[in-house]
């Protein structure tokens, strides 16, 4: 998908925040807070498109942790009733001139962007291996492993540094074989209540998925009904952790 323009707010001159794109005439949800305190509002154009913008004052100095927060809850707020187009954390724009040449210049191919996403939202599920739990089963299927444990019981790290690599190794090749099942088990469950899928890379071994997935509105209840009964049948081994329903940060190219 298309990737919407973004500048480095730290060295941008206080203007126009921006933080998405939606179409003319789309209704923000009410009591909006977004970056600096400011009011998220429209900036719209003749080609039906809208940028959602907020007016920095002069001495703007943004960039924290809570705008970053501002910056996505503004975004998801307006994804539960509307199809927003994210842009990416920190991109100023100097002049409402700007917006138009900068943001809304390619009207057909926004509009077709916002078509791809229209009526859905994103969801994000992790789910981890719980080790307490993974570990010592690990251990009991696996009797070269238990062998492993007595050899480095009561000795020093460099005592037994090849056995203690031989067991890392070993316990990860576990978790990489089991995760490919469990995780597809999960996907296959969801598959028919979602409309597009962006995995993410696993940066531990006890991850099991990390995946955003692209749900229609009238979808919402029976998703989470679904992750919940995955949790519920996986416990005590896994720990799912579910985020949504968001904007579709993972669905457009140079998302927040």
């Amino acid at each position: 998908m298309s990737a919407l323009p973004a500048q480095d707010g730290s060295s941008a001159e206080p203007g126009l925040y921006l933080y998405g794109i939606v179409r003319a005439g789309a209704r923000l949800p009410e009591a909006l807070v977004g970056v600096v305190a400011t009011t998220p509002h429209l900036h719209e154009d003749d080609g039906g498109l809208a940028a959602v913008v907020s007016d920095l004052p002069d001495d703007a100095d943004f960039g924290t942790p809570q705008d970053l927060l501002a910056h996505s809850t503004v975004l998801d707020e307006i994804a539960r009733t509307t199809t927003v187009l994210p842009a990416r954390f920190g991109t100023v724009l100097p002049s409402g001139q700007a917006v138009h040449e900068e943001v809304l210049a390619d009207p057909e191919r926004l509009a077709e962007t916002l078509n791809s996403l229209e009526g859905a939202v994103q969801y994000t599920v992790r789910v981890r291996y719980e080790q307490d739990v993974v570990l010592p089963e690990i251990l009991r299927a696996d009797p070269r492993l238990a062998l492993l444990r007595e050899e480095i019981a009561g000795t020093t790290e460099d005592e037994t540094r090849t056995q203690r690599i031989a067991l890392g190794e070993a316990v990860v090749g576990h978790y990489e074989a089991m995760r490919g099942p469990d995780a597809q088990e999960l996907l296959d469950a969801l598959e028919p209540l979602v409309r597009d899928v962006a995995t993410h890379e696993g940066g531990q071994a006890d991850d099991v998925v990390d995946v955003a997935l692209l749900v229609p509105r009238e979808n919402t209840e029976r998703f989470e009904a679904a992750v919940e009964a995955a949790a519920e049948r996986h416990h005590p081994r896994m720990k799912y952790r579910l985020l949504g329903p968001q904007a579709p940060y993972d669905f457009v190219d140079g998302g927040q």
